[in-house]
């Protein structure tokens, strides 16, 4: 099994305050939404962001902007859900939607990010991640400063979700568990400010049981010793 993409939204791409966010069309509770947003300046911060939405992980890009990524399982959801800066700036919200996954429980896996000023598009990579579990989604967020858009992927997330403003969702089934290589786009500035980053989601969330191989059941000594029993 592995999850599958549902449907996407995104706003913004303009200065302001509070910034309505769209649910993607078609989505359904038990569904894992995803949320990458681009703020300005680096020192902002989201006072609020939709209820039940859990951070991941934030890169910043210094003097500049910062590109986050939330999740939540859907669950009797609104039409749409309100971001809002601490100070109102530039801001864009991407949000995708995924089917198959477990519904419940802490969907975080592993995540990292990077960032740099003014460096050539081959450079402007998410970092490798080791997912734990077997079926993991790989999202790669990502944000440019000039808002020049990404029409083509390269690297582990290379399924492109949504290009705006600069700001990309990206994804990728990790089959099996490992490292998973790093993600970039192959298209877009030259030259330029970024931030990237990698969150894998497991998805079963908690079934700790059929995560374990059998043999390294048979390498722990308690395990093993009850096994004898």
């Amino acid at each position: 099994m592995a999850y599958t993409f549902r449907n996407q939204t995104s706003q913004g791409n303009a200065s302001g305050a509070g910034l309505t966010v769209t649910k993607p069309a078609s989505t359904a509770d038990g569904d894992l939404i995803v949320v990458v947003g681009y703020l300005e300046t680096d020192t902002n911060t989201w006072s609020s962001v939709g209820a039940g939405f859990t951070s991941v992980f934030t890169e910043t890009n210094t003097g500049a902007f910062s590109v986050q990524v939330w999740y939540k399982w859907a669950s009797g959801e609104p039409a749409s859900w309100t971001w809002t800066p601490t100070t109102s700036a530039w801001r864009t919200v991407d949000c995708a939607s995924y089917s198959g996954g477990g519904g419940s429980g802490d969907a975080r896996d592993v995540s990292n990010g990077s960032q740099a000023d003014a460096v050539n598009i081959t450079l402007q990579t998410a970092p490798s991640v080791t997912t734990t579990v077997n079926d993991d989604v790989l999202i790669f967020g990502y944000g440019n400063f000039s808002g020049t858009n990404t029409t083509v992927m390269t690297g582990a997330a290379s399924n492109l979700r949504i290009s705006f403003g600069g700001i990309v969702i990206a994804d990728a089934d990790i089959a099996t568990a490992g490292a998973t290589g790093t993600s970039r786009p192959s298209t877009a500035p030259g030259t330029e400010d970024y931030a990237a980053l990698h969150a894998a989601f497991f998805l079963s969330p908690g079934g700790v049981s059929d995560k374990i191989p059998f043999a390294t059941c048979l390498s722990v000594p308690s395990i093993h010793a009850a096994m004898e029993i």
